[in-house]
């Protein structure tokens, strides 16, 4: 469970990065499958997002099959911010159905999950509740390639034999921009991730290989170097999540690295045609349809950010003598089901040495929780 802890007093300095986006490779296979969309939940029992996308040159029959596949995303995961969309039909590489990527990565904002660490610009705005570049910026951008005349666009899941389905590679490349994405390279016979600052993405968080070992594990692989890249072309890496009931998702990690392919796609042979994790394997065939992200990519999602508990709060003033009772108050949202009679203020008087706590009750307002409490004379 990934808890942000707010505080509305400090300052952020906006601090942003952009990167290539991760591709969709055609299959020139024919495998006939289909994964049914997600079952809805009945309305009023889940939060979802409101997605806005901008066409450029979109054919109108195309149009039906993205927003098909936004509108399976936007049940998924949750943002109080709009998520604005650049969506563009255009000549991609040959053999490339289509390509995205977030807009903008910012890193030690207000509520951020993991410090010195770059998420993405939608999760960013779901973290803080707020616009974060522009209310008219993009926050994923998306290109489909217009060279393919076998494109199906229908909804059905009725993929013909010789084309390739438009709404499982808008969802495919939907995941990307929301996240499935990161700073992983390789140059020169050596792995490493990040800028000129050396920092990675959420997602590379999470990214072990064979021996369990973090690969931004700076104890453990300096950045860049030989050992990192041996992990990044082990043919074995897994994003590491509690979030899943069987195994770990397993990485596509060929021998050879294939940059906008390798690390950032589930491995093509673990997860076949047909199977319910299928969607973000890094190449597609003609007749798939895979209308459902699947429990290991929703895991990795909601791992990196999508699903979280918020916790906000203004920061007690600096007091010589304690003579009144003090009252501590919090907004704290959460994607899960929470308890709200176990939630505490944790407190010392010794630097966490040692450490006491009293329950936070309900205000009356939503959200809203307070603790009055008395530390001890003369702290």
């Amino acid at each position: 469970m990934n808890v942000m802890v707010g505080n509305a007093q400090k300052l952020w300095q906006k601090e942003t990065i952009k990167l290539p986006p991760s591709v969709c490779y055609a299959s020139h296979d024919s495998h006939r499958s289909f994964v049914p969309a997600p079952l809805k939940l009945k309305s009023g029992t889940t939060k979802s997002s409101t997605i806005v996308v901008d066409y450029v040159n979109f054919p109108a029959d195309a149009k039906i099959a993205f927003q098909y596949a936004v509108d399976i995303w936007k049940d998924l995961i949750y943002s109080p911010v709009p998520i604005r969309i650049k969506a563009t039909w255009e000549v991609l590489a040959n053999d490339v159905l289509g390509s995205c990527s977030p807009s903008d990565y910012y890193y030690n904002f207000n509520s951020t999950q993991i410090w010195n660490c770059y998420y993405p610009v939608a999760l960013v705005e779901k973290m803080m509740g707020q616009e974060v570049n522009s209310p008219l910026a993009y926050d994923v951008e998306a290109s489909f390639n217009s060279s393919f005349n076998n494109w199906y666009f229908g909804t059905d899941g009725a993929t013909p034999a010789d084309k390739y389905d438009l709404v499982s590679t808008a969802l495919h490349e939907l995941g990307h921009g929301l996240g499935f994405h990161g700073f992983f390279y390789t140059q020169r016979g050596r792995g490493g991730y990040g800028d000129s600052d050396a920092l990675s993405a959420a997602f590379d968080q999470f990214v072990i290989n064979k021996s369990g070992e973090k690969l931004v594990d700076t104890k453990l692989f300096t950045n860049p170097s030989i050992k990192m890249y041996q992990s990044l072309t082990s043919d074995w890496l897994a994003f590491s999540t509690v979030l899943t009931s069987d195994s770990l998702p397993r990485l596509y990690a060929p021998v050879t690295w294939n940059g906008g392919s390798s690390v950032y796609h589930l491995n093509d042979d673990t997860y076949p045609y047909g199977d319910p994790n299928s969607l973000m394997t890094h190449a597609m065939g003609k007749g798939e349809a895979i209308h459902s992200p699947g429990p290991n990519t929703l895991a990795i999602m909601y791992d990196i950010g999508w699903k979280s508990i918020s916790i906000k709060h203004k920061p007690l003033k600096d007091i010589e003598l304690v003579t009144a009772p003090m009252t501590f108050d919090a907004q704290i949202e959460s994607d899960y089901d929470l308890d709200s009679t176990k939630l505490y203020l944790f407190y010392s008087t010794n630097k966490f040495l040692k450490s006491d706590s009293i329950q936070l009750k309900p205000t009356g307002t939503p959200s809203i929780f307070s603790a009055k409490f008395q530390p001890p004379q003369n702290t």
